[in-house]
């Protein structure tokens, strides 16, 4: 498969879209904070995971 799946691409989208709307109707300088940091660990798993199967098919 070249090419993400439906799913996985509507996983990140709502995921997305939930932290964003936290973060930005939020007053809590603590909430955003681990709304950031959970996205950088979402993204670094996102790109752990892509590395493996990359390395996987060649």
């Amino acid at each position: 498969m070249k090419y993400p799946s439906t799913a996985a691409l509507a996983i990140i989208t709502v995921f997305l879209l939930v932290n964003g709307v936290v973060f930005f109707t939020t007053s809590s300088e603590t909430a955003q904070l681990l709304v950031l940091l959970s996205s950088i660990a979402f993204f670094g798993l996102l790109l752990i995971g892509v590395k493996r199967r990359h390395e996987q098919k060649t």
